[in-house]
C-alpha cells in the first residue's frame, strides 16, 4: 500500500515537471514570436560603431525614412547596389537616410571598399553579426525600409533598383507618382 502511494507521488512529480518544462517551451516560443522583426512592428534600436569613428544609432534618425541595408564587400550583388544607395542618400538626404550595415568584416576591409568607390553614406560595422541576427537577415543584401515613426514599412531581400526605392518612398508619401 505504501509502495503504491510512493509511485503515485513520483508520477505526480514527474507529470508536474513535464508540464512545467512544456510551459517553459511555450513561453519561450511566444516571447521569440513577439520579438520577431516584421513589417508594421517597431524596428529594433541599435548602436553600432561607425566606420568613420563614433557610433550610429537608429534612434538618431527618428522622423526620417531610413533604408537600413545589410551588406558585405564580398557580396557581388551588394557591391553592385552600393553606388545606387549612395546616390539615394545624397539625393534625398534631408528626408531619407541610407544606413549601410556591413556584416562580419573588419573596418580595414570596409574602408578599402569605401575609398575605392568614393561612398559618402553612413556605414556601421556589425562585426560580430549580432544586429543582422537580431533583424533575422538570411542573405545579402537585405534592406529594411523604416518609416519616420520607427516602424518597419517593408523588407526587401536582394538588390534594390531605383524603381524599387522610388516605389517605397512613394508609399511613404515622399515621392509623387
Amino acid at each position: 500500500m505504501q509502495q503504491r502511494a510512493s509511485w503515485r507521488a513520483l508520477l505526480r512529480g514527474v507529470g508536474l515537471a513535464v508540464l512545467m518544462i512544456g510551459l517553459g517551451f511555450v513561453a519561450s516560443w511566444l516571447l521569440r514570436a513577439q520579438r520577431q522583426v516584421r513589417v508594421g512592428r517597431a524596428a529594433p534600436d541599435f548602436t553600432l560603431p561607425a566606420l568613420n569613428g563614433g557610433t550610429i544609432s537608429l534612434q538618431d534618425y527618428r522622423g526620417r525614412v531610413v533604408l537600413l541595408n545589410f551588406w558585405a564587400t564580398w557580396c557581388t550583388p551588394c557591391r553592385e547596389e552600393m553606388p545606387l544607395l549612395d546616390a539615394v542618400h545624397r539625393e534625398y538626404g534631408p528626408e531619407v537616410v541610407v544606413l549601410a550595415i556591413n556584416v562580419g568584416e573588419s573596418a580595414d576591409e570596409v574602408q578599402r571598399f569605401v575609398m575605392a568607390h568614393n561612398l559618402q553614406l553612413p556605414i556601421a560595422l556589425d562585426e560580430d553579426m549580432h544586429l543582422s541576427q537580431r533583424y533575422g537577415v538570411r542573405g545579402y543584401p537585405t534592406t529594411f525600409i523604416i518609416d519616420p515613426q520607427g516602424n518597419i514599412a517593408a523588407i526587401h531581400p536582394g538588390v534594390l533598383t531605383r524603381e524599387d526605392i522610388l516605389s517605397y518612398l512613394q508609399r511613404l508619401g515622399l515621392v509623387r507618382p
